[in-house]
């Protein structure tokens, strides 16, 4: 047997992004090494529900055997995975962070030893030896961590099928540049920068692979043994806020999830409040987030009296005059771009607001934004900041019934307040009248 199927996940979202005051200090007392926030931990436990319970549901294989990055986020976000399904963390200097060259401090993680005290599913002793490959404590450039990942890959993998042989699906847990490094590496493309071909559910034009936090990617060996596809690109359909801190080499200057990255975050995020100078104030541009359940939602539309009324006629639903209908693309859990021709929102100014895509209604909850989320063109161009997101779920709509009783005592509580109004008015109209008799006398 041979590795057939390799994911590669991204640490959830870290303690150091947080206020000043809300910061964790790193446990291992290591430079950049920062535990997750609450936020993160969650994200983590939604990453372990997802790859225990959710991937033989799509009928993907488990991974029987889990390595991370020893930097404490990563190790700390595959934990509540390798606790469930009863796994050892395996390290592997390999998918360390990336640094960029003349960086003050180009920390080194902890060792094994260390970090067994805050995890029991780490070794205490090396069963894997950790320096596969070893990254530059120099720093690396752009082109250096690609080069890295190649090498990586190219010792790697032989020397795991040599020692486990039986093992077919494996888990490495990482950071964001060294996760897109990694993915480009294996699946044979020649830079970080590169847009994914169709044979990786890209059209050579606008698709790289994701790196937000918690995001999980999954690669696939061809029928002929020779290459590595990408089957699931940046999958974040399991967290209940969606995709966050999204981070790739071609829309930032600098090293994922540093200091001068969230300062450039708030930095862009703080500029699309400010004016244009033209005194316009009637509208605003509002960038929301639409977060899509997996289509694995065990849901039976063809059970829902909603969807069989409105799948019997030319109409779904009454759309409110705000409803907006837009031709975009969004990736689904496999990460392959998918359009829409049509995208319906209604209800805007609603907690709840409705979205209908093509023959599905979904219902909406605004939700709140952890983070800075950014949106890039693919040339790398800022374009704006996410202000929002809505959490869309299928489900029933809450049907109301009306009372005829009710109705009827309303129609005539109306109509005896309309008769009312009209002996009001006629009670005036004849007082001015006698008004004026008098008047005239």
């Amino acid at each position: 047997m041979t590795l057939k199927t390799i994911y590669i996940a991204r640490h959830g979202y870290r303690s150091n992004w947080l206020p000043l005051p809300e910061q964790i200090p790193p446990p291992t007392g290591i430079d950049s090494d920062p535990p997750l926030a609450p936020h993160g931990v969650k994200q983590a436990q939604e990453l372990a529900g997802f790859i225990t319970k959710d991937l033989p549901q799509k009928n993907l294989p488990v991974p029987q055997m889990i390595f991370s990055s020893p930097f404490y986020r990563c190790i700390e976000t595959i934990n509540p995975t390798a606790e469930a399904l009863h796994l050892p963390i395996q390290l592997e200097r390999g998918l360390g962070e990336w640094f960029k060259p003349h960086r003050k401090i180009v920390p080194v993680p902890a060792d094994h030893l260390t970090l067994h005290k805050f995890f029991n599913t780490v070794p205490s002793e090396m069963d894997w030896l950790w320096d596969t490959v070893i990254p530059s404590l120099e720093g690396e450039t752009e082109e250096e961590i690609f080069k890295r990942c190649q090498v990586f890959w190219s010792k790697f993998i032989p020397k795991f099928e040599s020692i486990y042989p039986n093992v077919e699906c494996i888990i490495l847990v990482t950071h964001a540049a060294t996760k897109i490094a990694l993915g480009m590496a294996l699946a044979g493309y020649s830079n970080v920068r590169d847009f994914l071909t169709e044979k990786d559910g890209g059209d050579g034009k606008t698709t790289r692979i994701g790196g937000s936090t918690c995001s999980l990617d999954g690669y696939a060996k061809s029928s002929n043994g020779d290459t590595w596809n990408l089957f699931m690109n940046a999958e974040t359909s399991f967290l209940s806020c969606g995709a966050e801190m999204d981070w790739h080499f071609a829309t930032s200057q600098f090293e994922a999830g540093s200091k001068e990255d969230i300062e450039y975050r708030k930095k862009l995020q703080n500029s699309d409040g400010d004016g244009d100078g033209d005194g316009d104030d009637e509208y605003q541009d509002v960038y929301v987030n639409l977060v899509f359940p997996a289509s694995s939602t065990s849901y039976d539309l063809n059970n829902d009296p909603l969807h069989i009324q409105n799948s019997n006629s030319n109409q779904r639903g009454n759309m409110a005059s705000n409803e907006i209908q837009e031709s975009i693309d969004y990736k689904n859990e496999a990460g392959v771009s998918t359009a829409i021709n049509k995208l319906r929102v209604s209800g805007w100014e609603k907690e709840t607001p409705l979205v209908q895509n093509k023959n599905d209604i979904l219902q909406g909850e605004w939700t709140r934004l952890v983070g800075t989320e950014l949106i890039f063109d693919e040339n790398g161009q800022y374009i704006a900041t996410v202000d929002d997101h809505i959490l869309l779920q299928y489900g029933r709509l809450q049907e109301q019934k009306l009372d005829k009783s009710t109705l009827l005592e309303r129609a005539r509580n109306l109509a005896k307040q309309v008769e009312e109004e009209k002996k009001e008015n006629l009670k005036k109209e004849t007082k001015v009248d006698e008004d004026r008799m008098d008047e005239s006398k």
